[in-house]
């Protein structure tokens, strides 16, 4: 038997819109109409669309849930300058343009809403002028990483032995050879080096500079060209050298040799150290032959370090890493989480977020991880345990034994939510697309998909007549609950977003991809999609 989540859309637009936004006051806007006397002509038949009825009279349960949200949750959000109030009697029917009120009505709020916007859209715009000079390419490729960083600094909790290993490698100068940490995907990589670029400074000292890149999370981080590029501006910008030249930029090998030469010459010493962070090199793209690792420097300058993160089993990394890098010291392996990082992971997690579980439910989730003590695993069943409830009976409830598990059971809680035809043809063309596919792709394919066009309107028309296209809602929902998992890359000059880890993409293989008849109709249509047929 299915459990079904019932919601109000509108609701739910709102605390989005409204109630969540950062900054309201510029970006939305209310208008609430309130019906005089509809409360006296409740048996005309048109206004159970105006108002919620219940056996023939008003439902006083949503009406008081209405009244809350109108006059205190809004109105405290935007304040009385973003919300509009409007006072209109009764008309047979409902609103209706011809009653001479009515019409006055719809005139004005035409006119308020039309002057709103602009009004909105003007401020906006003084605003964009005023950040243009600092909103470069470089400045807010840097502004993510660093954000990046700080949230996956957060929670972090344990692995005290192996950022003592990487404190000792910075700490020690005669060590020339970049580091290299490895280890299985969802094991903590990461989140270890994040925890790295955020102490560097506590380490070395305030002198010291620390430039981190979190490879395949932003568009200029998925090749290795642009990330190089990248970086060698902010190096240059950081102290203040002469930048590379656009031919530079644009030729692979001359970019490489400026990076090396410009690692070489930054002005560097004992209380001014220099280090740099890759992580995730195999989400780079294979472009100019990226995996095989002869852009990185084997040996660094006094007083530079270099760390690098990588799978230990794709594209042959590690193997080439190791044939230029022969001393073991230059490794460390990332090893399973202990029981006790996983509580205390979990309770911080918790507590992040404003909830708790009963001992039962708190004890399930660490069974489930002691069979597989990875961080990920660990972050998919906490996923799952924040939506219990604290009556949420445990008996019979499977959080899965790995990792593939815990995303198949994510997979199937997606379908149950949002129907299983447009999350597994949507999860489908965004596993079976090889460079991912951009917001606007991945919606066009699913508009050219009659299955998933069938189900959605099985019980509705199409809101404009001729145009039968999904509702960008329908998508962005389920964007919003696999969010976290998905990442954003450059491929064709275009962002799209893709599967951040590697085994949700192999899951999604399986579980979407596996029937060769679905498989061969997903790459089909995407194909005819790219040949514009």
């Amino acid at each position: 038997m299915c459990d079904f989540e019932l919601f109000s859309v509108t609701e739910e637009e709102i605390e989005c819109g409204i109630l969540e936004s950062s900054n309201p006051s510029n970006q939305s806007l209310c208008y609430i109409r309130n019906i005089s006397d509809i409360d006296v002509n409740l048996t005309d038949v048109s206004s159970k669309r105006y108002t919620d009825i219940l056996e023939g009279k008003h439902d006083i349960e949503a009406q008081t849930l209405l009244s809350k949200l109108k006059q205190d949750r809004i109105l405290q959000r935007l304040g009385p300058y973003n919300v509009t109030q409007f006072e209109v009697p009764w008309s047979v029917g409902g609103i209706n343009a011809s009653d001479r009120l009515h019409e006055e009505y719809l005139n004005t709020f035409c006119a308020k809403f039309k002057s709103d916007v602009q009004r909105l859209i003007d401020k906006s715009l003084q605003h964009a002028e005023k950040e243009k000079a600092k909103q470069t390419s470089l400045y807010k490729e840097v502004l993510h990483h660093a954000w990046f960083c700080e949230d996956k600094c957060v929670s972090f909790r344990g692995r005290e032995d192996i950022l003592e290993k990487i404190r000792e490698f910075l700490n020690d100068f005669d060590k020339r050879e970049p580091l290299v940490i490895y280890g299985s995907s969802g094991s903590g990589k990461t989140s270890i080096l994040a925890v790295t670029a955020k102490f560097t400074k506590e380490w070395l000292g305030d002198g010291s500079v620390c430039i981190f890149r979190f490879l395949g999370t932003s568009p200029d981080s998925s090749s290795i060209n642009s990330t190089i590029s990248s970086i060698c501006l902010q190096v240059c910008e950081v102290y203040n050298m002469e930048p590379p030249k656009a031919e530079i930029l644009d030729d692979f090998s001359r970019l490489v040799r400026f990076f090396h030469g410009l690692i070489a010459n930054i002005p560097v010493n004992a209380t001014k150290p220099f280090v740099l962070i890759f992580d995730s090199v195999d989400q780079l793209s294979a472009s100019n032959n990226a995996h095989l690792m002869n852009w990185l420097q084997k040996k660094c300058p006094h007083f530079v370090k270099i760390i690098v993160s990588v799978l230990p089993d794709y594209y042959d990394i590690l193997l080439n890493l190791r044939r230029s890098l022969a001393m073991e010291t230059s490794y460390i392996q990332v090893p399973l989480l202990t029981i006790d990082m996983g509580s205390n992971i979990l309770k911080t997690w918790l507590e992040g977020i404003g909830r708790t579980l009963t001992d039962e439910q708190f004890e399930l989730v660490l069974s489930s991880f002691t069979r597989c003590p990875q961080p990920l695993f660990l972050k998919l069943t906490f996923t799952e345990a924040s939506r219990w409830a604290s009556f949420t009976n445990v008996c019979g409830l499977d959080l899965g034994s790995t990792v593939p598990q815990a995303i198949r059971l994510l997979f199937e809680r997606l379908e149950r939510k949002h129907g299983k035809t447009l999350t597994s043809h949507a999860l489908g063309y965004l596993t079976a697309a090889r460079n991912g596919l951009t917001e606007n792709e991945l919606e066009d394919a699913l508009s050219l998909d009659d299955e998933v066009m069938d189900d959605v309107y099985q019980y509705w028309d199409p809101p404009v007549e001729g145009v039968i296209r999904l509702p960008n809602l329908l998508w962005a929902r389920i964007r919003q609950d696999i969010d976290e998992f998905l990442t954003e890359r450059q491929s064709d000059g275009k962002t799209v977003i893709n599967w951040y880890h590697r085994q949700f993409w192999e899951t999604a293989q399986t579980r979407y991809l596996s029937d060769r008849h679905e498989k061969q109709s997903r790459h089909a249509l995407l194909s005819e999609y790219f040949q514009g047929k």
